[in-house]
């Protein structure tokens, strides 16, 4: 997974905020249905009081903390062989599975780590100093 498929800018456009600003933090597409709702204060929850999967980026915009350090992407490869690629990143490091056909039908899970700090250098995922940066996210 390439960082042109994953990491894709997000423009929001608020008409109260008279100033644009830039804001280097890791969102996903799930949380703009919940920032919409947040804005126009319909609340963030649906009925019966089950929360949205996304976070509303309102209090971020509106320069409160942001507790989201991961996001998660999935591909998958229909024209070549139906692999699927599962994604973790965080601002140093990207974590790819790749889950891929074999002859019997089985799938191989193929992990790759890069860090993201040293031009997506691919990093040896069995390093002592890489196993502990996803353990909790993955396992």
């Amino acid at each position: 997974m390439y960082e042109e498929e994953i990491k894709i800018p997000l423009v929001i456009y608020i008409p109260t905020k008279k100033v644009g600003q830039f804001i280097r933090r890791i969102v996903q597409h799930i949380d703009i249905f919940p920032t919409v709702m947040d804005y126009v204060k319909a609340g963030t929850t649906w009925k019966n009081n089950i929360q949205f999967r996304g976070d509303s980026l309102i209090p971020l915009i509106n320069g409160g903390k942001w507790q989201r350090s991961n996001c998660f992407s999935e591909l998958v490869d229909m024209e070549y062989r139906n692999d699927v690629m599962r994604c973790v990143r965080n601002m140093n490091y990207k974590l790819i599975a790749t889950l891929e056909k074999t002859a019997g039908g089985v799938t191989a899970t193929l992990y790759q780590l890069f860090d993201l700090r040293q031009g997506e250098r691919e990093c040896d995922i069995k390093d002592e100093k890489y196993i502990s940066i996803f353990t909790p996210v993955c396992c």
